[in-house]
């Protein structure tokens, strides 16, 4: 591609007119400010300039050469664009090769890439069995179905520790409105007092209830149960605090503040402190915690009281007699 170099002259180094027989002259002045100078225009550009020749050489008035130097710059623009797409077309091959698309590799691949495309309406045949055989293919952490009722947004691939392939959405707006308040359980299960947590409570009631029979784009066809740990009780030690947990089986159920923010909430003493991991939607973009209805989750701080998450913020002294929309998580496979 042709070069074009112009060099420029301090004042001092140029020629100045001494008789007035020159022409063109330019009154010019000096930089140290002590007078001025009579300089000739034509000395303003020099004819040679060192590494490039005779400047009048770059002048011409033949459209010939022009012509050429445009397609000159043509053509090297083009190589760049033809490399940049053939950049794109390797990106698009690796993203649709074997490999990522590999049962072995694809949890850790799509977990790894966000995206936020819609899947239409309506769950299909082909990405329910992409997701039973583990490949994901053409699904990416962000990625949703939509309806006029809710948006149900892909958080994380095989999240839990199971056999079988799956994938955890959540929704983009909370609905409903609920309570977390805890019922009395029979002393014939095993309790001497009251449990506290989501075990027993309201919120969980109307999750695997109410909520559960309302979800759309078809995904309650294809709801999985997994068993994971759930908040029971809240113990007390000197000035540490900690969980009981119990297992149950859901394929709905509130989010915890780990998955939310990756942070464990209490870290007592208790070896049995459950603490998941954070999901990859909230890893990839923090903004997705936040709502406009604020809406429960698992945690709870005291006897009468549990954690909301409150347009990005946790409220720590929600009363568990408030009422407070849900944003559950979905298991799907």
């Amino acid at each position: 591609m042709s070069v074009l170099s112009i060099q420029t002259r301090r004042i001092d180094g140029l020629t100045e007119a001494t008789t007035a027989e020159d022409e063109d002259l330019l009154l010019i002045r000096k930089a140290d400010g002590t007078g001025t100078r009579n300089i000739k225009k034509k000395n303003l550009i020099p004819k040679t300039v060192d590494k490039v020749g005779d400047m009048n050489l770059l002048r011409t008035s033949r459209k010939d050469l022009v012509t050429l130097a445009i397609n000159e710059l043509y053509f090297d623009l083009s190589d760049v664009k033809r490399i940049s797409f053939q950049t794109h077309e390797d990106l698009q091959y690796v993203m649709g090769s074997g490999y990522l698309y590999s049962p072995d590799q694809a949890c850790g691949n799509h977990n790894a890439l966000y995206r936020r495309r819609g899947l239409g309406t309506l769950i299909r045949d082909e990405q329910i069995k992409a997701i039973r055989e583990g490949t994901f293919r053409d699904m990416y952490v962000g990625d949703c179905w939509s309806d006029e009722r809710n948006t149900y947004t892909i958080a994380n691939f095989d999240y839990f520790p199971i056999k079988d392939h799956h994938v955890v959405l959540i929704c983009d707006f909370p609905e409903g409105k609920t309570k977390f308040d805890t019922y009395e359980r029979p002393k014939t299960e095993g309790f001497t007092r009251k449990p506290v947590g989501y075990l027993y409570s309201v919120v969980r009631k109307y999750i695997e209830g109410e909520f559960k029979q309302n979800i759309g784009c078809g995904l309650k066809n294809y709801l999985k149960d997994v068993r994971f740990p759930v908040t029971c009780d809240l113990v007390t030690q000197k000035e540490d605090k900690y969980y009981t947990y119990n297992w149950i089986t859901s394929s709905v159920f509130a989010p915890t503040v780990e998955m939310l923010t990756g942070v464990p909430y209490l870290s007592g003493n208790d070896d049995r402190n459950y603490n998941f991991a954070q999901l990859a939607l909230f890893r990839h973009n923090r903004r997705a915690i936040m709502t406009e209805k604020t809406y429960w989750l698992d945690n709870i701080i005291s006897d009468d009281g549990a954690i909301a998450c409150e347009r990005g913020y946790f409220s720590f002294s929600s009363s568990k007699r408030n009422e407070y929309a849900v944003r559950p998580i979905i298991v799907i496979g």
